[in-house]
């Protein structure tokens, strides 16, 4: 990744750290890089779901097996397995993990995934990918414990609104199959990409 778009990146972090506890969108009009709120990095542990790294490879497990309860599966706990497999295969090898696990894990909802009306979105399973990847480049030498913690206040669920409008990322194309971000702070997205 070219150094200017890793500091780009590194101070829109910065900022979306400091809004993050807020759980607010982050209108494209408010976006100021502010190196002062680098110190909204340092999280509460306390407020963090799980309490263990063994927590979280215990989720990680019953993602893969597909036993974990459908109200125990939030956008946190994918978060945390895309940065569990981003960190142990390559990229392309990660999302096609991701994608056959949240498959799987519908099935073992009683949801059929290629459906009309799927929860399953492969705009955002892939956007979530990439930022996580970003995420990683960035912070690469966290312990998973750590970067879970960064990850839960990094990324409020509706951060991909700061790259798509609602009516690309919801339409039925963004939903089966991945398209591009459509918003001026596409431009730092659109650096990080990888060929899928």
């Amino acid at each position: 990744m070219p150094t200017a778009v890793h500091g780009v990146f590194n101070r829109y972090f910065d900022l979306l750290c400091a809004l993050a506890p807020s759980r607010k969108h982050i209108p494209r009009s408010s976006v100021m890089m502010n190196p002062a709120k680098a110190h909204a990095r340092q999280v509460v542990w306390s407020l963090m779901k799980y309490k263990t790294e063994a927590e979280i490879i215990e989720m990680i497990d019953k993602f893969e097996t597909g036993s974990i309860a459908r109200d125990d599966w939030h956008h946190f706990d994918h978060l945390i397995v895309a940065f569990h497999y981003l960190r142990s295969m390559p990229f392309d090898d990660a999302v096609e993990r991701m994608r056959s696990g949240i498959h799987s894990l519908l099935v073992s909802f009683g949801v059929d995934p290629a459906a009309d009306g799927s929860p399953y979105h492969e705009t955002l399973t892939v956007f979530w990918m990439k930022a996580v990847a970003g995420f990683i480049s960035e912070n690469g030498s966290n312990s998973l414990f750590e970067a879970c913690s960064a990850l839960e206040h990094t990324f409020p669920k509706d951060f991909p609104l700061s790259f798509y409008s609602r009516e690309r990322l919801f339409s039925e194309g963004a939903r089966i199959r991945f398209v591009e971000p459509d918003l001026a702070l596409s431009l730092t997205f659109a650096d990080l990409s990888f060929t899928l």
